[in-house]
């Protein structure tokens, strides 16, 4: 039990210094061109906003951090543990397991406020790991049939379903920086604005780049 609250504080700690160090030191830099001259760039702090910027390397990180910190914890506690408990420890390793591998890689989708593709990528991770559950089913069932003959049937289905699983926790993981990039630009958070100054009657053009 000692070992599943010390995984779980982790996971805990993980989330609240991703979200505190977003709110605390997530800005951006803008540099505004005023008749072919450039003002000093300024720090705006767009924590003092109603839209907050979403940080790509903060989307990368919880996705990773949601996928592999689960995972280990979930092996570590169908490995090792107290035996008195061993009902507890392999249903809160197959709890930690079931997250960590169909949704964390999501995460950082969904803190991006990109659902689709974390939705996606759920039903993606769902569906591969039915078809390999039922592969393996018809592979136990094949083998306790003393008149079956050839190969086992379903192999290649159960194939077909780990390179799903695969292939859409990959991809989750690898588009979350693009989802906050989407965000940002959606929002004028990053990218490039035109304006007009009419105290100077001179066009603006602004550059915002999120970090």
């Amino acid at each position: 039990m000692k070992t599943l609250f010390t995984l779980l504080f982790t996971m805990a700690a993980f989330n609240v210094r991703t979200i505190a160090a977003d709110l605390d030191t997530t800005s951006s830099l803008s540099v505004v061109k005023i008749k072919n001259r450039f003002q000093i760039p300024v720090l705006q702090d767009q924590t003092k906003t109603n839209i907050p910027v979403k940080s790509p390397s903060k989307a990368m990180k919880m996705a990773l951090g949601h996928t592999l910190i689960p995972i280990g914890a979930g092996l570590g506690l169908m490995i090792i543990g107290d035996s008195n408990v061993e009902g507890i420890r392999r249903v809160s390793g197959l709890t930690l397991l079931t997250y960590g591998g169909l949704v964390g890689p999501s995460m950082g989708n969904f803190y991006a406020k990109d659902y689709t593709k974390g939705g996606l990528g759920i039903g993606m991770r769902a569906i591969g790991t039915l078809m390999v559950a039922s592969s393996i089913g018809k592979a136990m069932a094949w083998g306790n049939d003393d008149e079956a003959e050839g190969p086992a049937p379903g192999e290649m289905m159960g194939t077909v379903g780990v390179l799903l699983v695969l292939g859409s926790t990959v991809w989750n993981i690898m588009s979350a920086p693009g989802s906050a990039n989407t965000y940002n630009e959606k929002h004028g958070l990053s990218g490039v604005s035109v304006g007009y100054d009419p105290v100077s009657k001179a066009g603006l053009v602004s550059f915002r780049i999120t970090f």
